[in-house]
């Protein structure tokens, strides 16, 4: 997402949506472009992996400890 701000130490910069903003946007794609349910279906697929890969990369140690403790405490199917 970006943020267009206006004036002379103006431009746009990439930023951080938060929660309502990211909902607005799918809300505003539902309505005015008729998104399929393929069309979700679509995005998600590539929303989730490249959010997924992106999160391993740079994930710390004790994040990534964190997440195999949590792993031991589940247990193995």
């Amino acid at each position: 997402m970006v943020a267009v701000q206006r004036g002379t130490t103006g431009g746009t910069f990439v930023s951080a949506p938060g929660a309502s903003k990211v909902g607005f946007g799918l809300a505003a794609l539902i309505h005015f472009h008729e998104a399929t349910p393929q069309d979700f279906a679509e995005f998600r697929g590539a929303f989730e992996s490249e959010s997924a890969c992106l999160a391993a990369q740079r994930a710390t140690d004790a994040q990534v400890a964190e997440l195999g403790e949590i792993v031991e405490r589940l247990g193995s199917p």
